[in-house]
């Protein structure tokens, strides 16, 4: 397939995904050519928050668990924090999330966090932040993906 063929393939993909969480295929364009690695990986991690709350709130109404229009549900799913004990990732993990989505994510996080808590990284690559974050203690198996990461960039 021609690669012009993939990336009309890819964005058509893009928009079909975005407009069920209520974006634009603009965002993923915007995406493919963000010059600033904090900015990218900022929204990176918002879209992956997106997802996965819109996603959970959308499976547990399916399942009968919510049949208010989806209103409570969604309203629940949006109360959840992020990351912890009990959190959406806690629930994308319960629900059956392959293991490599689930380290995905919060390698995303991980590397989100080391940018929008210190403003001194903001010009920073990606690569460094990568590498910092890989070198704390905390960082277990989402380290592993950072890795993969490493090798797209």
């Amino acid at each position: 397939m021609a690669v012009e063929n993939q990336f009309r393939l890819l964005v058509e993909r893009a928009d079909k995904f975005g407009k069920s969480i209520g974006v634009g295929k603009e965002l993923f364009l915007g995406l493919l050519e963000e010059r600033s690695d904090w900015a990218f990986i900022i929204q990176i991690d918002a879209l992956n928050e997106t997802a996965i709350r819109e996603t959970m709130a959308r499976l547990l109404r399916v399942n009968g668990v919510a049949d208010d229009g989806g209103d409570k549900m969604a309203r629940f799913v949006n109360a959840l924090s992020y990351q912890g004990k009990s959190s959406i990732i806690r629930l994308l993990e319960a629900a059956g999330a392959p293991k490599d989505v689930v380290e995905y994510v919060e390698a995303v996080r991980k590397v989100r966090n080391h940018y929008a808590h210190d403003i001194r990284n903001l010009n920073k690559s990606l690569m460094e932040i990568i590498e910092v974050t890989m070198r704390n203690p905390s960082c277990l198996s989402p380290c592993a993906t950072l890795r993969i990461m490493m090798k797209w960039t």
